[in-house]
């Protein structure tokens, strides 16, 4: 069941499931923190549901897993005050202490919160924390075992004991970091991720639940739980790619414009880059399980994604259908053989060892400071920089995926039909006249419905214009911010963006094309000038 939690000021309300009865939050049997264990100790577990690759989720083979790290507090069982509290440990095991005067009935609250690193899931829909608690007992030295079960009736999910879904999240998220945390010391901002059963994949308010898709915001993260139509909470890969969104944004950069894309796709290089590296990093840090997938549908029963990103496939029918600088599918398998070890006769082009540590050197390092935008060209070419001696092996692995990197602009690769001709970057000078630019795509961020042009600033003002029949939009960036913007018209119409330039500094200005409905596609032209006084 759901009980407030009102004894601290920054906890508006605790949504909870109660132990005692059959479902199991309440045991006075099972394991032991230990022979000198004294006061209200335990062990703290979860459901856990594995993915199948076919048919969903598998209820039948459901186990239980320790609670990590997780938040514990031994409170008083009317107004929940807080008595003493710890943290568990990564057996699930926690020791409370009771303090002198200790009311005479108290309770173990589980929060869904760690403080290293410091994350939490919360329901978006009212703001509370999630959290299993026991039912009251009379404190002392007493064993206390909690389990926070899945709520599966075998048909559907019972509302009131539906409770794992929060703790298999932030179990999914403590193994991403802990991933880092190994190799590497980040300091990890705090974060916190929304889940709810009323999760749906519909655009509106996040407060009713109607939050499009499982997505990071740019601050907090939300995952879908909609039972019988799309739910993430047990689909690892899924939770683990949405924390990689997260790590980009707070450790690292990402460029990328968003928007839809799928498997097969051919879309800008900002956008594949990142959502490559959401899947290739769940594929390394939940390793040796290395298969994305996503289950959804009527008692959650269809695998909508299954893809194992260690089989090296391309082609049609496979995860990499269109191998290449603009695909998801390219980028994560280049990721994940980048990280583990040699794959011998069969894979020959695989001969990379580099594991997470020089991966994350280099994505808070060059990638977070690159001038150009953030895109497979700029991460390899810093990858090999600071790592001469595989430099060969690395362009293996990339060459395998149809294209190769000699620096952080892309030179040498074609642009994907119809602009086969076009360069990735093309450098402009101010006053140089007018340059006619193609845009072409089904959506703003294919692939060649962005054109990137690079200019040196001079310190003056410069001005951008584009006119076109079709619908454009202009951004200029410098080193990933945004320093001007002009999107302000449908089509016919001219754009300008004026900004400031500092001397020698370098800016890329995108210019980017729009269909004319969602998924209409287009083909057209711009004239584009850049003056300056």
């Amino acid at each position: 069941m759901r009980i407030p939690w009102r004894c601290l000021p920054i906890l508006a309300s605790l949504a909870a499931a109660c132990g005692g009865g059959g479902s199991g939050g309440d045991s006075n049997k099972g394991g032991s923190v230990s022979a000198a264990a004294s006061g209200v100790h335990g062990i703290l577990t979860y459901d856990r549901v594995p993915t199948t690759p076919s048919s969903g989720l598998a209820y039948a083979s459901t186990v239980q897993k320790p609670i990590r790290g997780a938040e514990v507090r031994l409170v008083d069982a009317s107004s929940l005050a807080t008595l003493s509290q710890t943290t568990a440990d990564a057996s699930g095991a926690y020791a409370l202490t009771v303090p002198a005067g200790a009311p005479s009935q108290v309770r173990v609250a589980v929060l869904a919160r760690t403080t290293t690193p410091p994350m939490e899931v919360r329901d978006n829909t009212d703001g509370s924390i999630w959290a299993v608690v026991s039912a009251p007992f009379a404190p002392g030295d007493v064993q206390k075992d909690l389990r926070a079960p899945s709520g599966w009736t075998g048909r559907s999910y019972d509302p009131q004991t539906r409770i794992a879904a929060p703790f298999a999240i932030l179990d999914s998220m403590l193994t991403a970091a802990q991933g880092f945390l190994a190799v590497r010391q980040p300091t990890f901002p705090p974060l916190t991720l929304n889940w709810s059963p009323d999760n749906v994949p519909q655009p509106g308010l996040a407060t009713l639940g109607q939050i499009g898709t499982s997505h990071w915001d740019g601050e907090q993260l939300y995952i879908l739980g909609a039972e019988d139509v799309d739910t993430d909470e047990y689909d690892d890969h899924v939770i683990v790619h949405e924390w990689g969104h997260y790590f980009e944004s707070k450790l690292s950069r990402s460029d990328s414009p968003g928007g839809p894309h799928s498997v097969g796709d051919e879309k800008d290089p900002r956008l594949a880059w990142s959502e490559g590296w959401g899947n290739g990093l769940s594929a390394i840090l939940l390793a040796p399980d290395t298969s994305y997938r996503d289950t959804q549908g009527p008692q959650q029963a269809t695998t909508a994604i299954d893809d194992d990103l260690e089989q090296n496939v391309r082609g049609p029918g496979t995860g990499d259908p269109t191998p290449g600088w603009w695909s998801e599918g390219s980028i994560a398998r280049i990721l994940v053989d980048l990280a583990d070890g040699p794959a011998g006769s069969a894979e020959p082009f695989d001969r990379v060892s580099l594991g997470l540590g020089p991966i994350y050197d280099v994505a808070v390092g060059a990638q977070k400071t690159t001038p150009r935008l953030t895109s497979v060209f700029t991460f390899v070419t810093a990858l090999k920089a600071a790592n001469p001696a595989v430099a060969a092996d690395i362009d293996a692995l990339v060459a395998e995926r149809g294209f190769s990197v000699t620096d952080d602009a892309g030179t040498g690769n074609p642009r994907p039909a119809p602009l086969t001709g076009a360069v990735l970057y093309q450098p402009v000078v101010e006053n140089s006249g007018l340059l006619t630019l193609r845009l072409a795509g089904n959506a703003p961020n294919d692939v060649n419905a962005n054109r990137y042009l690079t200019v040196t600033g001079n310190g003056a003002q410069m001005t951008v214009s584009a006119k076109s029949v079709g619908d454009v939009a202009i951004t200029v960036f410098q080193a990933g911010a945004v320093v001007a913007a002009a999107d302000q018209f449908f089509g016919g119409a001219t754009e300008s963006a004026s900004f400031p330039t500092t001397s020698g500094l370098p800016y890329v200005v995108v210019l980017t094309g729009f269909e004319s409905s969602p998924g209409t596609p287009f083909d057209y032209t711009a004239d584009l000038t850049l003056t300056s006084p």
